[in-house]
């Protein structure tokens, strides 16, 4: 698992279940104590030194290769996705951005109402990378966005 932020612990965490598993930090500073314990408790094991690439051998990665000289070989090589916000629409009508696990997204409450009243979000700009919950948000939304309609109407 190539570090590429904090969503590389979680997911470390998880392929470990998978067979031997190793966190590339590639220079990056040490992780938390608490962090590393997570890890040494699934089995990972933690690589500090810096790559410098990967070698391939026909369409495979099959080792990696340090800055240090060193290598180790490969049967995989994960690498933690990073999302990004492709629309600028949220932050210009003034939603709230949060610092997700793996990049911004918009905050919503359980109805999926953004802190602008009136805005809902759904999906992939709510919580990245699950097709399944940005699906399930929208259902919410929707949900969320009529009733609003509806008991907004009988209110007055």
């Amino acid at each position: 698992m190539l570090f590429g932020g904090a969503g590389s612990l979680h997911q470390a965490a998880q392929i470990a279940g998978l067979g031997p598993t190793t966190l590339y930090l590639n220079g990056r500073p040490p992780l938390e104590e608490a962090e590393s314990a997570l890890l040494a408790a699934r089995g990972v094991a933690i690589t500090s030194a810096r790559l410098s690439s990967l070698e391939r051998q026909d369409d495979s990665i099959v080792r990696i290769q340090f800055s240090d000289g060193g290598h180790e070989p490969l049967d995989a090589l994960y690498v933690t996705p990073a999302s990004r916000l492709n629309s600028p629409i949220a932050a210009q009508l003034g939603c709230a951005l949060d610092e997700g696990r793996f990049g911004p997204i918009i905050r919503a409450d359980a109805a999926k109402l953004t802190t602008v009243p009136g805005v809902y979000a759904a999906g992939d700009v709510l919580q990245a990378n699950n097709i399944t919950l940005a699906v399930a948000d929208g259902v919410v939304a929707g949900a969320g966005l009529l009733n609003s309609l509806i008991f907004a109407a009988s209110a007055h």
